[in-house]
C-alpha cells in the first residue's frame, strides 16, 4: 500500500522505468562506457583482464563494440616527457565502477559471454552503477535530513524536484560518460558524515571525512573545494564550527588517521605503472586560466549556461540565498562564498563548456548543498510545499523536454546560440543535418542516383554512386531524401573504396523519420590513394528498411 511514508517509491520507479526503456545497452551508438567514461573505466580491464599498462586492447574493443566510422572513439592517453603514455583521467571512478565490473564479469562467465570488459554485461553494469549510486546518495541525504528533524514528505518532494528538474536527469538517463553522479553521491556522504561527527563527537569521523575528501581528489581534483561547505553544514546543524573544533579536534587525530588518506597515492602508483614516472600532469596542455574566467557564460549563456539550462535550479538557488541572508547574514555568506569560488575556478578551465551535453554538468557535484539550503528555508519559513510543487511542475516539464532535445540533437549541447535556442524552443523533431558550402570550395563534379532505392532483409545496400579524379577531391557532400524508422541505428550513409582501405560512414539514427526528409552530409577526404570512391546506403546487414527517394553527390576541392 502506497502512503506518505513510502511515497518516494513513485519517483524512483519512474526513473527506473525510463532508464531501461530509453537505453539500448547493446547498441554501438549508445554504450554506457563511452566518452570520458572510457578513460575512467579503462583502468579496470587494463589491470584485471589484460594486465596491459599501454591499453593496447582499446583498438580491438573499438572495432568490436563501437561505430566503425570512429565517431565514438575517445583518445584518453596523453604522451609524457619520456615518450610513454598515461591515462589522462583520474582513477577514482574506477573504484566506484569496480563492484559492478566484477559482478558483470560473473554474469558474463555464467552466460558464456566474452569477459573482455566491454561486452553487454559490462556495458549494462556500468549504466546500472549510475542508478545505484544516485539512489544511495539520495537515501543517505534523506537520513541526514531526518536526523535534524525535517519532514519526510518535504524531503522527498524536494529530492524529486531536483532529480527531474535539473540536468541530473540527462546524465542518469541519456549520458553515462561523465563522473558527476558519483561525485553527487560523495557529496551526500560528506554531508551525512559531517552531521554524524557533530552528533557523536567521535574522532573516528575525522578519518572517515578525510577518506571522503581523498576520494574527491582522486576522482575529480577540483572537488576538494567541497571542504569550503563545512562551515555551512555545521551552521545548518546548529553548531558553531570554531567552538566545535576547539573542543573536539586535536592535531594528533590527523596523525592517527593519516593512513586513511593513503588513497591519495593511487594516482602516482598508476602513473608509475603506465609511464615509469611517479608524478605527471596527465592533462598535458589542458589547464586553467584564472586571469580570464568565463564566469558569466558559465552561469547564463545559451551555449552552456548552468542557470539558463536548469532554470528550476536557478529559482531554488536564488530563493534559498535570499531567505538565508534574510535569516542570518552569516549563514547566507557561508552558503554563497563556496559557490562563488567554485564557479570561478570551474569557469577558468580552458574548455569552460566541458564539452557537449546538458548544461553545466560540473555543478551536479554540488547540488546536495543547494538541496540542504532549500530544505532549510522550507523548514524555517512558512512555505507551502504544494505551492512549491505547482511552481516546479512546468519547469520540470521544460527540463525533461530539453534533455530530450539535446539527446536528439534538436539542440546542440555546448554549441547552441540564442537564435537556435528560441527557434527550436519546445520543438520535438530532430533537425535534419545540413551542410553549408564555403566560398573557397570549388565544385569538381556532381552525380545523381536515379529512381527510388530501398534497403531491407534482401537488399542491404542501395545502388552506389562512384567518383572519379579522387586525387584532387577534398570534400564529398551528399544530398539525399531518405526515410526509415526513427532512431534506427542500422541505417548508414557510407563512402568507401572497393578494397576496404578507405571507409567513412554516417549513422542517421535520430535524424531519420519514416516520412522521407531532405538532408545533406559532408565527408572530409584525406590520406586516400584510391582512384575512385563509392557512396551508398547500408542497413548494417540487417532487415532494417529504408527508402531513398533521391541521392546526389557533389565533389569539391579548394
Amino acid at each position: 500500500m502506497i502512503n506518505k511514508k513510502n511515497i518516494w517509491i513513485f519517483p524512483l520507479l519512474l526513473m527506473f522505468i525510463c532508464f531501461f526503456s530509453i537505453r539500448d545497452f547493446n547498441s554501438r551508438f549508445n554504450r554506457s562506457i563511452n566518452g570520458d567514461a572510457k578513460g575512467y573505466y579503462a583502468y579496470l580491464p587494463a589491470i584485471f583482464i589484460y594486465q596491459d599498462s599501454s591499453y593496447s586492447f582499446i583498438d580491438a574493443m573499438e572495432t568490436k563494440y563501437y561505430p566503425i566510422d570512429g565517431s565514438h572513439y575517445k583518445n584518453f592517453k596523453n604522451r609524457q616527457i619520456n615518450g610513454k603514455y598515461v591515462n589522462k583521467c583520474f582513477p577514482g571512478l574506477a573504484l566506484f565502477y569496480m563492484p559492478f565490473f566484477f559482478i558483470s564479469a560473473l554474469f558474463a562467465w555464467l552466460l558464456q559471454i566474452p569477459i573482455d570488459g566491454y561486452s553487454l554485461p559490462f556495458q549494462s553494469g556500468i549504466g546500472i552503477a549510475h542508478m545505484f549510486y544516485l539512489f544511495w546518495g539520495l537515501y543517505i541525504l534523506s537520513i541526514f535530513f531526518l536526523k535534524i528533524n525535517y519532514s519526510k514528505i518535504k524531503i522527498w518532494i524536494v529530492l524529486t524536484i531536483f532529480i527531474f528538474g535539473s540536468n541530473i536527469w540527462y546524465y542518469i538517463i541519456y549520458d553515462h560518460s561523465v563522473s558527476h553522479v558519483f561525485n553527487f553521491f560523495l557529496a551526500c556522504v560528506f554531508i551525512w558524515a559531517t552531521q554524524k561527527w557533530i552528533e557523536s563527537k567521535n574522532k573516528k569521523w575525522i578519518g572517515f571525512i578525510g577518506a571522503i575528501l581523498a576520494l574527491f581528489i582522486i576522482s575529480r581534483p577540483t572537488n576538494a573545494l567541497m571542504i569550503l561547505f563545512l562551515p555551512f553544514i555545521f551552521t545548518i546543524c546548529n553548531e558553531n564550527i570554531l567552538d566545535f573544533f576547539k573542543q573536539n579536534f586535536k592535531l594528533k587525530y590527523l596523525i592517527k588517521y593519516s593512513p586513511i588518506v593513503l588513497i591519495l597515492i593511487i594516482p602516482p602508483l598508476l602513473w608509475k605503472w603506465q609511464s615509469d614516472l611517479w608524478f605527471v600532469y596527465s592533462y598535458n596542455n589542458e589547464g586553467f586560466n584564472f586571469l580570464s574566467p568565463n564566469w558569466i557564460n558559465f552561469l547564463f549563456s545559451y551555449k552552456k549556461g548552468w542557470f539558463l539550462w536548469s532554470p528550476l535550479v536557478f529559482i531554488i538557488f536564488t530563493t534559498s540565498l535570499f531567505f538565508l541572508l534574510k535569516k542570518s547574514l552569516k549563514i547566507g555568506i557561508l552558503f554563497l562564498t563556496p559557490f562563488i569560488i567554485i564557479t570561478y575556478v570551474l569557469s577558468s578551465w580552458w574548455c569552460w563548456t566541458y564539452g557537449s551535453g546538458m548544461g553545466q554538468r560540473t555543478m551536479i557535484d554540488f547540488y546536495p548543498f543547494i538541496i540542504v539550503a532549500f530544505l532549510s528555508i522550507i523548514k524555517y519559513n512558512s512555505f507551502k510545499i504544494n505551492i512549491i510543487t505547482l511552481i516546479a511542475i512546468p519547469l520540470i516539464g521544460l527540463n525533461l523536454l530539453q534533455c530530450y532535445q539535446i539527446q536528439k540533437s534538436i539542440y546542440k549541447g555546448g554549441e547552441t546560440s540564442s537564435t537556435e535556442y528560441w527557434k527550436h524552443f519546445l520543438e520535438w523533431k530532430t533537425i535534419a543535418p545540413s551542410v553549408k558550402i564555403k566560398a573557397n570550395w570549388k565544385l569538381l563534379d556532381m552525380k545523381e542516383q536515379k529512381g527510388i532505392q530501398k534497403t531491407d532483409n534482401l537488399n542491404h545496400f542501395s545502388k552506389a554512386i562512384e567518383s572519379d579524379t579522387l586525387n584532387v577531391i577534398k570534400k564529398i557532400v551528399v544530398y539525399l531524401e531518405i526515410g526509415a524508422k526513427h532512431g534506427d541505428s542500422n541505417i548508414n550513409l557510407v563512402v568507401s573504396d572497393t578494397k576496404g582501405e578507405f571507409y567513412k560512414s554516417y549513422n542517421f539514427g535520430d535524424y531519420i523519420y519514416e516520412q522521407p526528409r531532405k538532408m545533406s552530409i559532408c565527408f572530409d577526404i584525406t590520406n586516400s590513394k584510391n582512384k575512385s570512391l563509392k557512396t551508398y546506403i547500408w542497413n548494417s546487414d540487417t532487415d532494417s528498411e529504408s527508402v531513398i527517394k533521391k541521392m546526389t553527390v557533389r565533389y569539391y576541392t579548394y
